[in-house]
């Protein structure tokens, strides 16, 4: 997570005012408020000024000053540059750069402007609202707490049968307990819904590793003919079957178990 340090005391600067020169400012204009849906107020004579996003400076390197670039970022590229074609508004090709993925946006005037989706961290103060998908990753963060609990008592159950069977005398000592564990039913299949619950478990972990990276951005590829789901929805179901499967399997495995004990 980002630190953004926060001064104490009423900060000199309050905020920022963008200057974009054009060729056709009413095109331009009507291009932020109609395309863009930015809010504006009227400074009078239909002077609009426009509300931006939230803000971020960085400072590059470059043999001549008062060279500045207006870059608007955004979570979804693909998605965003589709919305602009519905509007008729043209984009460069993207260019995977080392900071985000880069295209341009032509505005009416003839101007471009910068598109990209961010691969470097992000700054903004006061600190952004939470992302509209915050929730999903906090709803994942609480079922890998539930599954930090189950596993441990997964791990620890699976030496439930050869426990009993050690402690009431079913395995002679120096014996091999395979054969005896196969011979008590009950045991047997105590051991194998707790093993596959903790077979589970470990999937669901990697299926939840997933499923935050594709939410935050990040790409997975796979033969689409394989699963027609998309990234996110198939990560997220099989985090969730898995999930639901470790804790029946878990659950059954006491069961049986509990039914060995009986007959001890």
């Amino acid at each position: 997570m980002l630190a953004i340090e926060q001064r104490e005391g009423t900060p000199m600067i309050t905020g920022a005012h963008i200057i974009i020169y054009s060729k056709d400012p009413e095109g331009d204009r009507a291009f932020f408020r109609d395309v863009l849906n930015f809010p504006a107020v009227d400074a009078g004579h239909g002077w609009l000024i426009f509300a931006l996003p939230p803000a971020e400076a960085a400072f590059h390197p470059s043999e001549k000053n008062d060279l500045h670039e207006l870059h608007f970022t955004c979570h979804d590229l693909q998605a965003t540059m589709a919305a602009l074609k519905a509007e008729k508004v043209e984009c460069g090709p993207v260019q995977e750069l080392q900071w985000g993925s880069l295209t341009t946006v032509s505005l009416p005037g003839g101007g471009k402007l910068g598109l990209y989706k961010p691969k470097h961290p992000t700054a903004t103060w006061p600190p952004l609202p939470l992302p509209k998908d915050e929730w999903k990753l906090k709803a994942n963060a609480n079922y890998q707490d539930v599954m930090k609990t189950l596993m441990p008592l997964v791990t620890a159950s699976l030496v439930l049968p050869i426990f009993f069977m050690k402690s009431f005398g079913v395995v002679p000592e120096g014996s091999p307990i395979g054969p005896y564990l196969r011979s008590h039913h009950e045991a047997y299949w105590s051991w194998i819904f707790l093993a596959a619950s903790l077979v589970c478990g470990m999937v669901f972990y990697g299926a939840s590793a997933k499923f935050v990276k594709v939410v935050c951005g990040g790409e997975e590829r796979w033969p689409k003919n394989w699963f027609r789901a998309e990234p996110e929805g198939f990560f997220e179901g099989a985090r969730d079957k898995f999930g639901e499967l470790a804790a029946v399997f878990f659950l059954v495995g006491l069961f049986f178990a509990w039914c060995f004990f009986q007959h001890l």
